[in-house]
C-alpha cells in the first residue's frame, strides 16, 4: 500500500522556512491548520515521497520494526480518515 497528499492538503516543511522542524499542514480551502513534530513529520513526509513509512523512521529511530511497525500503521489509518493522507492502490 502506498499513500499520498491529497490534492486539498496544503503543507509546509518547518525547516525549509527557518521555522521550528516539522510539517505545518492544512486542508484547503477553510481546515484547521495542523503541525506533525517529532516522528509524526518523519512518517508523513516518508509516506508522501513513496517512502516505506517503517521502514523510515526505524532508520531514523533505531527502533524494530515489530516496535514501531503497529503504532505507525495506526497513526497513518488516522491520518487517512482525517483527510491529511490518502491511499493509493499500486
Amino acid at each position: 500500500m502506498t499513500y499520498g497528499k491529497p490534492n486539498q492538503v496544503a503543507y509546509v516543511v518547518g525547516r525549509e522556512i527557518g521555522a521550528a522542524d516539522g510539517v505545518f499542514l492544512v486542508k484547503m480551502p477553510d481546515g484547521v491548520p495542523q503541525a506533525l513534530l517529532g516522528t509524526a513529520a518523519i512518517i508523513w513526509l516518508a509516506a508522501i515521497d513513496g517512502v516505506d513509512p517503517i521502514a523510515d523512521l526505524v532508520a531514523a529511530t533505531g527502533e524494530s520494526a515489530e516496535v514501531v511497525g503497529p503504532v505507525v500503521a495506526e497513526f497513518l489509518d488516522s491520518l487517512v480518515k482525517t483527510g491529511l493522507l490518502e491511499v493509493h492502490d499500486d
